[in-house]
């Protein structure tokens, strides 16, 4: 599957202001991936009709992060045309006229086994058609059905899983460990990342004053447990991450983005040292223009005394979210 190789890709260059995406552009991501053999595929508890409905959580920003478990490292949502493309433009037919969904989720979530993080990408309610292009691609890739019945359909990809829900969402995942809880967020049967957990609430700090989500180009939010550094394989006593503590970024329709880093005050000035190297760094890996525009437009400033750095991306002639979309590429559920 290409997209999640080009949305990492994407998020690295936003952790040349959020930090802890910096780790995860290793070359490591790109290990190969060991699912468990002989494992019983796993199936939601309960029909959507079945969840409880007594308590509503309320959510913040847009609904597809409810697609994400809210135990995720990092979550990025994103309009689906950020791209300027059509998803399937290289498949014949009807497919290829075929838009991108409205919105679209990607997720770095803490690994099930070993040390690699696992990553998801979803949408909500896609178009019979989006489904059935998504389908064939995998197919002729080569994935395989894994399961079907009359509230889901499984695929097994080249590159991982992909399954659609009764209600018309779809997620891709790197490995079948967090298959279960994805089946049950297809559902609507689960409080996900955008009404629950640490993500919703970094994001009460974007919509808390009446905010509309529509003016959303892209919202990324990090939490990371203190541990998190450990679980891939990482020396915590030797990397300014393990200071990093949460991290958020909103993209704006004008062409301007605001964030900050949560941090431990006593390792903050080593943090904003380590994000202004890895925005030279991403800057060299740039065209001559994106860079420059890059220098120009992003400020990032340690508030002292309070264990926060503020980052702001002022409007220029390339939009943060333009810029972004310029890394994605035109394939959201590709094999």
């Amino acid at each position: 599957m290409s997209f999640p190789k080009q949305a990492v890709g994407a998020t690295i260059f936003v952790a040349a202001s959020v930090a802890g995406l910096v780790w995860l552009g290793k070359k490591s991501e790109t290990a190969e991936r060991r699912t468990p053999s002989g494992e019983e595929r796993p199936q939601p508890s309960s029909k959507p009709e079945e969840a409880v409905q007594d308590k509503v959580p309320r959510l913040r920003g847009h609904a597809v992060r409810d697609l994400v478990p809210e135990n995720a490292w990092i979550v990025a949502d994103f309009q689906g045309d950020l791209t300027g493309q059509k998803p399937f433009a290289d498949q014949p037919g009807l497919c290829e006229s075929v838009p991108a969904p409205e919105r679209v989720v990607m997720a770095i979530l803490p690994p099930k086994t070993g040390s690699q993080p696992d990553f998801l990408i979803g949408a909500r309610r896609v178009e019979e058609t989006f489904w059935g292009c998504a389908r064939d691609r995998i197919v002729r890739a080569g994935g395989t059905p894994l399961a079907q019945n009359d509230q889901y359909e499984v695929l097994k990809s080249p590159s991982g899983v992909v399954a659609r829900g009764p209600l018309g969402s779809m997620v891709f995942l790197t490995s079948e460990g967090h298959l279960e809880e994805a089946l049950s967020a297809l559902s609507d049967l689960t409080t996900g990342a955008g009404s629950g957990g640490p993500h919703a609430a970094l994001l009460d700090r974007v919509y808390r004053d009446g905010a509309d989500p529509q003016n959303s180009v892209l919202d990324i939010t990090l939490s990371l447990p203190s541990e998190w550094l450990a679980s891939v394989g990482q020396d915590q006593t030797k990397t300014p991450l393990r200071f990093v503590r949460s991290a958020f970024v909103s993209a704006k329709v004008d062409g301007s983005a605001q964030g900050g880093v949560e941090c431990d005050e006593e390792g903050c000035a080593e943090v904003l040292s380590f994000m202004r190297r890895a925005q030279s760094d991403a800057v060299s890996e740039m065209p001559t223009t994106a860079g420059a525009v890059v220098e120009r437009s992003l400020s990032m400033e340690h508030v002292e005394g309070t264990g926060r750095i503020a980052l702001d991306w002022k409007p220029s002639e390339i939009p943060l979210g333009a810029l972004l979309g310029s890394f994605l590429g035109p394939s959201v559920f590709g094999p």
